[in-house]
C-alpha cells in the first residue's frame, strides 16, 4: 500500500482493483452505480505525489466493471492541515470544509447513484463529507468503496470494504 500511495507506483491500482472486485458486494455495488467519483487530492498534494491514488484506483475499477469515472466531479480546497494528525472530531470538521462539487458537474449528479472511491478509510470523515456534498448537489444516493480500512479509534472491529452513505 505504501508503494502505491507514497512511492510513485500508481500501477498497483490494477492489482488493488482486481482484489476489490473479488468481493461480490463490491461487484454488486459497482453494477448498481451510475459512476465512480474518486476522492480528490488538494492541488499541492497532487503536485507532490504526481498522481491521485484514489483516481488511479477508480480508473482501474471503472475499466474492469464497465462504469464511468468522474474525477472532476469533486474538488478539494487547499488546507494547511494534514488529516492523519487530527482527532476524529477535528477530521470531521476539516473534511466538511475541504470539498466542493464542481459547478459544471452539479446537474449531472442529480438523481443518480454514485460510488466514492478511496484507497484508505480511517474515521470515515472524508467519505462522509464528500457524500454530503454530492447529496446536496442532488445525488440520489452515495456509497463508498475503499481498498483498506485502518482500525477505527477505540475499537478492534474488522474492516468493512464499503460503506453506504444514504
Amino acid at each position: 500500500m505504501s508503494q502505491f500511495k507514497f512511492r510513485s507506483q500508481p500501477a498497483w491500482a490494477r492489482e488493488m482493483a482486481r482484489l476489490m472486485l473479488e468481493d461480490p458486494q463490491a461487484t454488486a455495488l459497482l453494477s448498481a452505480a451510475d459512476g465512480l467519483i474518486p476522492i480528490p487530492l488538494a492541488t499541492s498534494r497532487l503536485l507532490d505525489r504526481g498522481y491521485n491514488q484514489a483516481a488511479e484506483l477508480a480508473k482501474s475499477l471503472g475499466r474492469t466493471a464497465g462504469r464511468p469515472v468522474f474525477p472532476g466531479a469533486l474538488s478539494r480546497r487547499e488546507t494547511r492541515r494534514e488529516q492523519h494528525w487530527l482527532t476524529q472530531e477535528e477530521r470531521a470538521a476539516h473534511a466538511r470544509e475541504a470539498f466542493e462539487v464542481s459547478p459544471r458537474w452539479g446537474g449531472h449528479l442529480r438523481n443518480r447513484h454514485w460510488v466514492l472511491v478511496d484507497d484508505v478509510m480511517t474515521t470515515g470523515a472524508t467519505l462522509r463529507a464528500a457524500a454530503l456534498h454530492l447529496r446536496a448537489a442532488g445525488a440520489a444516493s452515495v456509497s463508498a468503496l475503499v481498498f483498506a480500512r485502518t482500525p477505527p479509534p477505540q475499537t478492534t472491529e474488522d474492516a468493512a470494504p464499503r460503506m453506504d452513505m444514504e
